[in-house]
Parts: structure tokens; C-alpha cells; sequence
């Protein structure tokens, strides 16, 4: 994959995910984050806040989040 930032390559590599949690990486907007006393922690609690839950691919012995790593720019991109 391209980085549609600085347009060098990107590795392609896997985050590992602590096992024992449901939805351990979330997505929430700046504004959402700053303003809550209290974080959601169900799905659907996350996707109301206006947050995204990133789904964990449990097909290899760790629960992971396949993503592409640009080295130069230092940004991660994650299919979700």
C-alpha cells in the first residue's frame, strides 16, 4: 500500500490486541473524548457516543487489528 501522505510504501503488520478484552482499541471524535466524565464501554454505547469500535480478527492465537505502517510519516492506517 501507498501512504496517501508523504507516498512511499507502507508495511503491511498487525497490532496485537491484550487478550481478555471485548473492545480493548476504540475511536472516538476529539470533541466527544474531551467532553465526557465517562467513557462507553459496550458497543453500541461507543457507536452512540459517535465513537468506532475496531473489530478484532481472533483467527491467529492473538486477538489482532491488521494495519499498514509508514515508516517516514509515522502513520498507521486501519481497516475497520
Amino acid at each position: 500500500m501507498i501512504c496517501p501522505i508523504c507516498n512511499e510504501n507502507m508495511e503491511n503488520g498487525i497490532i496485537n490486541i491484550p487478550s481478555g478484552m471485548k473492545n480493548p482499541i476504540n475511536l472516538y471524535p476529539y470533541d466527544v473524548f474531551m467532553q465526557k466524565a465517562f467513557m462507553p464501554f459496550t458497543k453500541k454505547g461507543i457507536e452512540k457516543a459517535g465513537g468506532v469500535v475496531l473489530l478484532i480478527d481472533q483467527s491467529l492465537m492473538m486477538p489482532h487489528i491488521n494495519a499498514y505502517n509508514c515508516r517516514k510519516c509515522r502513520k498507521i492506517i486501519i481497516d475497520y
